[in-house]
């Protein structure tokens, strides 16, 4: 018997005119923070993970409540490349890079048709991990704006900074994780993910006025199992993923409707079609969402990926990739 059960928040502004009337926001973006972190590896070991993540945002929520009104819909296509290389038993480096699809698309009765969609690299993630005992690493990194905060319509008018594919600010990001082998059954691993995000400024945002979205806390953890089935190793796995942000700041004010915390659902599957190589699969189901004013939500988040592992010795143990505790928030 399988085991028991136990980005950015942003703002969506619409620039009408040169006034800019302002749209409700919404709780999206790229998909950083929740990607970090390889598994523990070996000394003078590789790992690559190249996934996909969509991010669908259909709910409009006010606090907690549900709003009936599906005039607004918002998605996220990222493309992410990770790489971690462990220099020794104690000390790896991962790097992280992303290319991004922003999409809105707001149909109000009586208004024409509004589609916006916006393309470009995000931004990169450099974070170094130390291993504190055996199965536990702390770390800490820095989010580079490598991605274009500037974007503008076709009109030449800027967009808001949910639609631009990098945020245009150096973060801190401290990250910490753990897994833990479950004595009874020793295919059983509990794993935890847990990062902490300290933004910075945007100090050129739309020309001239300053940004900054709020500091951030993740923490997941999944419980995964490993079955030997037809010759190759599967390993399915739940977990639960809190998620919060503080409200994003304009000019030093803080900006309505934005920040909250969230609690997801998150099942996935790995399988291992060689030693060191596995497709990965995971979704994200919101349980809890409480909103800071009235903001688009996450509806579901789905990541498909590909992992592979090189290193100079040749086992046969298979760490489960998990979802960013052991692998991939």
């Amino acid at each position: 018997m399988f085991f028991q059960l136990l980005r950015y928040i942003t703002i969506l502004l619409a620039f009408v005119n040169f006034n800019c009337l302002a749209q409700t926001c919404c709780s999206g973006g790229v998909p950083l923070s929740g990607n970090l972190g390889m598994p523990l590896s070996e000394a003078k070991s590789w790992q690559f993970n190249l996934s996909y993540d969509l991010n669908l945002l259909r709910t409009l929520k006010t606090g907690r409540e549900t709003l009936d009104d599906d005039s607004r819909i918002r998605t996220t296509h990222s493309a992410l490349f990770q790489v971690g290389y462990s220099f020794n038993d104690r000390w790896a480096v991962d790097v992280l890079l992303s290319y991004v699809r922003q999409e809105r698309d707001i149909n109000q009765i009586g208004r024409p048709a509004n589609f916006v969609a916006t393309n470009g690299f995000g931004d990169a993630v450099l974070l170094l991990k130390y291993k504190v005992l055996q199965d536990i690493q702390v770390g800490l990194g820095v989010k580079a704006p490598t991605g274009p905060s500037d974007l503008t319509r076709e009109d030449g008018i800027p967009l808001a900074a949910d639609l631009q594919a990098g945020s245009g600010a150096w973060d801190v990001v401290f990250w910490g994780g753990f897994n833990k082998q479950i004595t009874s059954r020793k295919t059983l691993v509990l794993s935890n993910n847990t990062i902490y995000r300290l933004t910075g400024e945007n100090n050129s945002y739309l020309g001239s006025s300053t940004y900054e979205f709020g500091n951030e806390i993740q923490s997941t953890f999944i419980l995964a199992d490993q079955w030997f089935v037809a010759g190759s190793i599967v390993s399915p796995s739940i977990g639960l993923k809190y998620r919060r942000q503080e409200e994003d700041s304009f000019n030093g004010n803080t900006m309505p409707s934005t920040g909250g915390q969230w609690i997801f659902f998150k099942p996935g599957f790995q399988y291992f079609a060689l030693q060191n190589v596995a497709v990965q699969f995971n979704a994200e189901i919101p349980l809890l969402s409480d909103i800071t004013g009235t903001q688009l939500t996450p509806t579901i988040r789905i990541n498909a990926g590909l992992y592979i592992k090189l290193n100079k010795r040749n086992n046969n143990q298979n760490t489960p990739i998990g979802f960013n505790t052991t692998n991939k928030t």
